[in-house]
């Protein structure tokens, strides 16, 4: 399915991997090493970046967040811009999803490509006030059993580590941060109420999760001009840690296909 990826002049393409709600950084890094291991050494370069609380939480709307957020990525690429002409892959899990499309559609750093795992979509989902109370309370009134609980519920493969590594992730977060992330991805953005208007390559993966449901993402995807649909079995919400080695196949397969036709306008943002 993959291929690897290799360029005379070495790094071929940047990877920005973006977290989902409640997740942190580290998540990425069973995937990160997958796919080093598919590529040709020092061929492509990750980056994971951690999103941080933004000032001034309780007058902000979901579309302010998911902006603040979308900056924050943009600082990122653009202080890491060591190679001005390479391209960069920007992949999303969950809410991460929504600010990698949101990224690319603002058009301020070069996006050549988006991965996006089973991706909230932009312009929301909106949740029911029971349903909002008991997401509010897992990080109002942190309680270990329940954090486990709630993980097994969405995942269909995660290992007893898998578990325990996204549970540390959540209770190391500031319960504000996740209190924007939360009002982000079930408000989302204007933007996602009409057709996107990225012009990169995307690649929708869908898995047998039950919150974001494959039916649901399939039609988000008719969103995009330039998509392909992939489904991974086996796995619910955290695909990227139920089943890693499928997610770093298609994602060096999506870098292949992403440097062999690239964006056109991709190295024109500044």
């Amino acid at each position: 399915m993959t291929c690897p990826v290799y360029r005379e002049d070495g790094v071929a393409i940047e990877i920005l991997l973006i977290h989902g709600y409640n997740d942190t950084a580290a998540i990425w890094n069973p995937l990160i090493q997958c796919a080093e291991e598919l590529a040709h050494p020092g061929s492509v370069r990750f980056h994971a970046i951690q999103l941080a609380k933004l000032p001034g939480a309780e007058s902000l709307g979901s579309a302010q967040i998911l902006e603040g957020f979308c900056e924050q990525v943009e600082q990122a690429i653009q202080l890491r811009r060591h190679e001005p002409g390479k391209p960069w892959m920007l992949v999303g899990h969950s809410m991460g999803g929504a600010i990698a499309e949101l990224v690319a559609a603002r058009g301020k750093v070069p996006v050549s490509a988006l991965l996006l795992l089973t991706p909230a979509p932009l312009a929301g989902v909106p949740l029911g006030a029971a349903v909002m109370a008991r997401f509010q309370a897992g990080y109002r009134q942190r309680n270990l059993e329940r954090a486990r609980a709630s993980r097994e519920a969405m995942a269909v493969n995660l290992s007893p580590q898998g578990i325990e590594a996204l549970v540390r992730a959540s209770f190391e977060l500031d319960p504000e941060l996740v209190h924007q992330q939360l009002l982000a991805w079930t408000g989302g953005h204007r933007l996602g109420a009409a057709p996107s208007t990225v012009s990169c390559g995307v690649c929708l993966v869908t898995t047998e999760d039950l919150f974001f449901k494959k039916d649901m993402l399939e039609g988000m995807a008719s969103r995009f001009e330039r998509v392909a649909v992939m489904h991974i079995p086996h796995a619910g919400h955290w695909v990227h840690v139920e089943q890693t080695r499928a997610v770093a196949e298609v994602l060096m397969d999506h870098v292949s296909k992403s440097i062999e036709a690239p964006n056109p306008g991709a190295d024109q943002a500044v």
